[in-house]
């Protein structure tokens, strides 16, 4: 008995272990793709890529970036919403956020 209960907790725990790696290969998969699809201009492919990362549980910066595309996107309200959310997610760039040309649109504000 103890030998099946021993076999079924190695076989869930190499699943779990699985189950993060197979995140942690999709996160990096959505910041990448954030990455190189906001450089190429293509900001509201960027936003969703971004908004996938920070579900996958990526760092604040993620929901900063995803303001930034939206921003660009001219997608002004949304931008706001995730400049909150990196905010309460514990982005401390405020002094970048100042000065960063992806948030243009949104000064003032």
């Amino acid at each position: 008995m103890w030998r099946f209960a021993g076999l079924v907790v190695l076989l869930v725990l190499g699943a779990m272990t699985t189950a993060v790696a197979d995140d942690a290969s999709e996160l990096a998969d959505q910041i990448k793709r954030g990455t190189e699809l906001h450089a190429k201009g293509n900001y509201r492919d960027a936003l969703i890529a971004w908004e996938k990362a920070v579900a996958l549980k990526a760092p604040p910066s993620a929901a900063y970036n995803a303001a930034c595309a939206a921003a660009r996107a001219g997608m002004r309200d949304k931008a706001l919403e995730w400049l909150g959310k990196a905010i309460d997610a514990g982005f401390t760039g405020a002094t970048s956020a100042a000065s960063d040309e992806d948030l243009v649109s949104l000064r003032g504000d």
